[in-house]
């Protein structure tokens, strides 16, 4: 199957996670930034604060999202999410950054 006849395309997935984010988890502070990902057909990474509901208090929980279109139509979602409001980006960064796509 070819990226062309998939159903969504990573910039689309990036659009249907902002609105759920929104939605579902009351995520503000949300960023879209396309990236070059080595061995990506396109790359996406989403930010966002999530502040959902938990026990009774609104916590804010961090998380980033990338989404890649892979060859020869496949896609992968990678998602890091903190508990502690103070969890550094830059860590986020480091996990998502051990992603990486091979041919099998």
């Amino acid at each position: 199957m070819s990226l062309d006849n998939y159903q969504h395309k990573a910039a689309d997935l990036v659009e249907n996670i902002t609105s759920e984010a929104r939605a579902v988890a009351g995520a503000k502070e949300i960023t879209e930034t396309q990236l070059v990902w080595p061995g990506a057909d396109d790359a996406w990474l989403v930010t966002y604060v999530a502040y959902p509901p938990s026990n009774g208090k609104i916590a804010p929980h961090p998380t980033e999202v990338l989404v890649l279109d892979l060859p020869g139509g496949g896609q992968a979602q990678a998602t890091v999410t903190s508990l502690d409001e103070d969890f550094e980006p830059q860590h986020m960064h480091e996990i998502l950054g051990t992603v990486t796509i091979t041919e099998t």
